[in-house]
C-alpha cells in the first residue's frame, strides 16, 4: 500500500491485492482521527476481493470523513469488486469513479507539480 499526498487536503491510497485491507487503512484512519482534515481517494486497481471486514473498515472511514465534511472516493474498482458492493446493498453509500483523474475532478482539485 502507498499513501500519496496529492494536494494539501487530498490523500491518494493505492490498496494492496490482499482482501484484508482493513489493516492497510489504519494509517489513513489515524490521519483523520488525529485531526488531519483531508479527502481520501482509494485506488482499487489491483484489489481482487473485498471481504466483509474490509467493507466494514470502509464504512467506518466513510463515516469518519463525512463527520468532518470530507469525501471518500473509490477509483479503478473492478467489475467483480463493484458487484460485491452491490450485493451487500452498499454501492449507493460510496462514490465510485473510473480513475485518479476522475477522482480529482470530482473533488475539483489539480495535482500539484512534482
Amino acid at each position: 500500500m502507498a499513501i500519496e499526498q496529492l494536494a494539501e487536503d487530498v490523500f491518494y491510497v493505492t490498496l494492496p491485492r490482499t482482501p484484508h485491507i482493513n489493516r492497510e487503512l489504519e494509517p489513513v484512519n489515524d490521519l483523520i482521527t488525529s485531526g488531519r482534515l483531508c479527502h481520501v481517494i482509494l485506488d482499487f486497481e489491483i484489489v481482487q476481493v473485498v471481504t466483509s471486514s474490509s467493507i466494514s473498515t470502509l464504512l467506518i472511514l466513510q463515516n469518519l470523513l463525512r463527520n468532518h465534511d470530507r469525501q471518500l472516493i473509490l477509483c479503478n474498482v473492478g467489475f467483480l469488486t463493484k458487484c460485491e458492493f452491490t450485493t451487500t446493498g452498499l454501492s449507493h453509500y460510496f462514490r465510485f469513479v473510473s480513475n485518479k483523474a476522475a477522482a480529482l475532478k470530482a473533488l475539483h482539485h489539480k495535482v500539484a507539480p512534482t
